[in-house]
């Protein structure tokens, strides 16, 4: 349907003159016994599309949509953009409309905006997610409370993967109103400054000199105290939050740094977890920037530490553009968890990686397997061809360290050096690490 005055991009009516449009249906629906159904529909992970071919293809590939939908639904339907890359489809009420109706309906707006799309003569293809409420689910009947189920029913399935469909249900509100009840516990979590930074060290194999630390999220929970990221990231991510999260693990690094320098301890670098929504912001490399300068800290000394599988399956795109833009900078880029995620040679080039992490499934009893000191070897030996440094994770034996400092590993990091410490507690740790190397016959250093 194409509208008066419509939306500028597609010609589709506005969200305000669908709401005229449907004025109405309320006392339809009443009246005569009928049934209608809201889907919103939702372009998966736009931005990356349009950094990947610019603002006139998003534009373009906006009006396809529009058109598509338009010929895949019925002339009584109706369709508005509700947002970029988002669009929400009423049907007209009608005596029968079930799920199994709607599922067919869903799969057939999906496949329609899945097929190619031209954009300057080459076909390229995007996924879209759904969801949709049909009348009488909520409890409110009225059309915003149906698109409300929709939205809910879009957010579980954004939540399961790309190219899902979801329909609402009361199970799902109730699993809606409890995670919202989490989220907002979250929220003041951060906004209380409850979350906060530990550190890991980080030692030379050939030295044991400290060469950084990684910071780790801790929870200081009121209720059960000291909660490690396993017990919380998975909500944070759910909520929205992992973005705050990131700044406030920059913040605490950045004035960790500034308080080791002030009391004479040079700290080379301090490694930041990044999730691979965070790495899908635009606007990262451009935060991070204003934080170094306004703490006049050195790009060289924040670590962007990234999942091997984050970029193992990242196409060139905003995660692509913000690596590199933060490595141009300065920032260092280490590859976390080397060795599960599946990357090449050349997207570990592509990515600028400055340090590959070798995963602690590869380190665990490395002294006494044979084929993990191969494995390691061969990501050593890779390394250093590439002019990439490397740390092994997750050492908790004498044993692995020596290993892995003769297999030429230049860093580890594990319990068996110290386990994540308050920042408080960082200076008398690196005091006694100093002490106790000092203390050591410089042939013995090597194994810190």
């Amino acid at each position: 349907m194409i509208a008066a005055n419509g939306d500028g991009l597609t010609g589709l009516p506005t969200p305000a003159q669908l709401e005229a449009l449907t004025s109405d249906w309320p006392d339809n629906l009443s009246m005569h016994h009928k049934k209608t159904a809201c889907f919103i529909v939702q372009v998966d992970r736009l931005s990356d599309f349009v950094a990947r071919h610019g603002d006139t293809a998003g534009f373009h590939l906006q009006r396809s949509f529009a058109e598509r939908l338009t010929h895949v639904l019925r002339d009584g339907d109706l369709i508005t953009r509700i947002a970029e890359g988002s669009f929400k489809c009423m049907i007209h009420p009608v005596k029968h409309l079930d799920l199994e109706i709607c599922i067919h309906m869903a799969n057939r707006i999906k496949s329609a905006l899945e097929s190619p799309v031209l954009i300057e003569g080459n076909s390229t293809r995007v996924t879209v997610s759904v969801g949709f409420c049909i009348s009488g689910q909520m409890q409110d009947h009225a059309l915003p409370a149906l698109e409300e189920g929709a939205a809910i029913a879009l957010s579980a399935a954004q939540r399961a993967s790309n190219s899902s469909i979801r329909a609402f249900s009361p199970a799902l509100l109730q699993k809606h109103q409890s995670r919202k009840k989490i989220c907002e516990e979250a929220r003041n979590a951060l906004a209380n400054n409850e979350v906060v930074a530990w550190f890991q060290p980080q030692v030379s194999t050939e030295t044991g000199a400290i060469t950084g630390f990684e910071a780790l999220a801790r929870w200081n929970h009121p209720q059960h105290g000291i909660m490690p990221p396993g017990d919380f990231l998975d909500t944070l991510a759910e909520c929205g939050q992992l973005e705050q999260l990131s700044e406030e693990m920059l913040r605490q690094s950045i004035s960790a740094l500034h308080g080791w320098d002030l009391k004479g301890y040079h700290v080379e670098r301090v490694g930041i977890n990044f999730s691979g929504d965070e790495l899908h912001n635009p606007m990262l490399a451009e935060r991070i920037g204003w934080e170094l300068e306004r703490h006049e800290i050195p790009a060289r000394r924040i670590g962007i530490e990234v999942l091997e599988s984050v970029i193992a399956g990242t196409p060139d795109g905003v995660v692509a553009r913000n690596l590199r833009d933060l490595s141009k900078m300065g920032c260092l880029i280490d590859l976390d968890d080397f060795g599960t995620g599946h990357a090449s040679i050349s997207s570990v080039q592509r990515f600028s990686a400055n340090r590959l992490k070798i995963d602690r499934s590869f380190v665990k009893e490395v002294d006494r397997n044979q084929d993990q000191q191969k494995l390691i070897a061969a990501i050593v030996t890779m390394a250093e061809q590439l002019g990439i440094e490397t740390l092994a994770e997750g050492v908790e034996t004498a044993g692995e360290h020596t290993m892995l400092a003769q297999l030429g590993c230049g860093h580890v990091q594990g319990f068996g050096i110290a386990r994540p410490m308050p920042l408080k507690d960082t200076i008398p740790w690196m005091r006694a690490h100093a002490k106790k190397l000092s203390s050591l016959p410089s042939l013995d250093r090597k194994t810190g």
